[in-house]
């Protein structure tokens, strides 16, 4: 990098070099994507930098799998793809980024400078495209590029997390970066940043509120991954709060905490909502309403943690705490211990309240499988068995099964779950399994999907075999588009248009590389996840599924 600020052009690195060189040093590992003409420069300088370039065989699959690692890691995933049809392809993961909050940086090539207003193939304006669904997109240019990509990578994880686009013309990859400026900047490494104090004022008022509330209730959100478990839970304990959890959200209080009550929008979404509304305080800790597909109508009054101000204003907010929601949880925390020392506290029956919400909703969701199926809850539970690790990771694909799997998959800590939640995307369970087996080779990872949505990315089996990952695909098996059919039948409509033909899984797995399994009862299910974690490549293995189950 010290040759940029040299006089002699050709002893300056080419923008490649300097973006490949940006990303090494900002810890990011991979790039997902599809080559073309217009990138091999960035693909070469990758290559030669020690950034793996993982090849996908879709475009949208490489933006499913940055979301995943940006979700993991806190830093952006990287996906990149060539101009016209590959960076709309890429499209549909960066959108999804958005709405999961997930920091990524899209990289898509263009026509070069020189040709840009005058040759009208492949010609998308891929900056209006991308403005909408991003938090910036910006052309590179050899004289700011490194200014350019400092922007983007910090755009995308200030406040709350999402993507972040760069158009590059083809003709920039290879020209020498004459960022001076920009080599200047970076010199001394990125600043350190943090989030500003919430006024211990603000944090003595909510611990009044809630100590004062007769039935309080917590609800967790992806935006309290910031506070992390010890501060979530911390004021869980010293509030006495039963706590419901968005799906993003598990494991920022154990799902085996006595005051863990549920994950809302998930299977029993009525049951869970029912206990909500006996609260007469809503505690909301970064409780983002992206997860939300219900209407918010409770008039209860609320108290507001997060890093980023209530802008939403989707639901009921009397006092607002923002800034270092960490440090504001123990902070009321460390309060609310005072006001019990007082005899003040009146919401100390939460462990009860909470086991009667989790007893309500096992009622709810209990239910025998017809002769020949698996009940929803069997397959996931028969899964977490088969795992040897209770830090095991589980990423689910949309669908119904996503709405089991968000209920029934016990996290105990946080970083253990993935789903799309916030854009709700078929095809991300796939990719995001395999986002999260690179991040970490030797953890055991596990996809669940339905049947329709592995017929979207079927390709990408090869690349889990090629990369040599010993992922368990669990396949929710019932022939049909089973959510779609629940919603034909709630407005009186015939089934029409949701049936899917019969695939021979065994065939298809062994075609692509991997393992390939049918298998009928929970046992069978737990003894192939196990197994297949000891493989060199992926295990398909199908579960006929009761889709009868799926109605609660």
């Amino acid at each position: 990098m010290g040759g940029i600020g040299v006089d002699n052009q050709a002893a300056r690195p080419t923008v490649a070099e300097a973006i490949a060189e940006r990303l090494a040093r900002e810890g990011l590992r991979h790039v997902f994507g599809l080559p073309g003409g217009e990138t091999l420069d960035l693909l070469d300088a990758f290559r030669r930098r020690g950034v793996e370039f993982v090849l996908t065989r879709h475009e949208s699959a490489a933006s499913f799998a940055a979301l995943a690692t940006g979700e993991l890691t806190g830093r952006p995933g990287v996906c990149m793809a060539t101009l016209g049809p590959g960076a709309t392809n890429l499209l549909s993961g960066v959108a999804a980024a958005a709405l999961e909050r997930a920091p990524v940086l899209a990289l898509t090539a263009q026509l070069p400078r020189s040709r840009r207003e005058t040759t009208p193939h492949q010609r998308v304006d891929l900056n209006a495209l991308y403005t909408p669904v991003t938090k910036g997109s910006f052309r590179l240019d050899p004289g700011d590029a490194l200014r350019t990509l400092e922007k983007a990578l910090r755009l995308a994880t200030a406040g709350r997390p999402g993507p972040v686009h760069i158009e590059i013309p083809s003709d920039v990859p290879k020209a020498p970066c004459a960022d001076e400026i920009g080599t200047a900047l970076l010199a001394g490494g990125r600043p350190e940043t943090a989030s500003p104090q919430v006024s211990p004022d603000l944090c003595r008022e909510a611990a009044r509120m809630i100590a004062g509330a007769h039935r309080p209730v917590m609800l967790v959100g992806l935006g309290a991954k910031a506070a992390g478990q010890p501060a979530v839970t911390g004021l869980a304990e010293a509030g006495g709060l039963p706590t419901v959890v968005s799906p993003k959200a598990k494991g920022l209080i154990s799902e085996g905490h006595p005051l863990f009550c549920g994950v809302i929008e998930m299977l029993g979404k009525s049951t869970v909502a029912e206990f909500v509304e006996t609260a007469d305080l809503c505690v909301y800790v970064g409780f983002d309403p992206v997860e939300l597909d219900m209407l918010w109508e409770r008039e209860v009054p609320g108290v507001w943690f997060d890093t980023v101000p209530d802008t939403d204003a989707y639901y009921r907010v009397d006092l607002e705490l923002t800034g270092d929601v960490g440090a504001a949880l123990k902070e009321t925390a460390e309060a609310l211990r005072k006001e019990a020392g007082d005899g003040a506290f009146t919401g100390s029956d939460g462990a009860s309240r909470a086991a009667a919400g989790r007893e309500a909703l096992a009622r709810r969701l209990g239910g025998s499988a017809r002769p020949g199926l698996l009940s929803p809850a069997a397959i996931v539970e028969a899964v977490k068995a088969g795992t040897g690790s209770p830090r095991a990771l589980v990423a689910t694909d949309v669908g119904a099964h996503k709405f089991a799997v968000g209920q029934f998959w016990q996290s105990r800590w946080p970083g253990c779950f993935l789903m799309s939640n916030g854009q709700s995307s078929m095809g991300y369970g796939l990719p995001a399994a395999m986002a999260a087996k690179l991040l970490d080779r030797e953890r055991e990872v596990v996809a669940m999907v339905g049947d329709g949505g592995l017929g979207m990315y079927l390709g990408e089996l090869e690349t889990l075999a090629r990369l040599g990952l010993g992922i368990p695909v669990v396949v929710f098996a019932d022939g049909r588009l089973s959510l779609i059919s629940i919603g034909q039948e709630r407005r009186g409509y015939p089934s029409h248009g949701i049936s899917l033909g019969p695939l021979d899984y065994r065939k298809l797995a062994e075609g692509s590389g991997g393992e390939g399994r049918v298998v009928s009862s929970a046992a069978e299910l737990r003894r192939e996840v196990a197994a297949a974690f000891g493989r060199r490549t992926f295990t398909l293995i199908a579960v006929p599924v009761d889709e009868l189950l799926y109605r609660v």
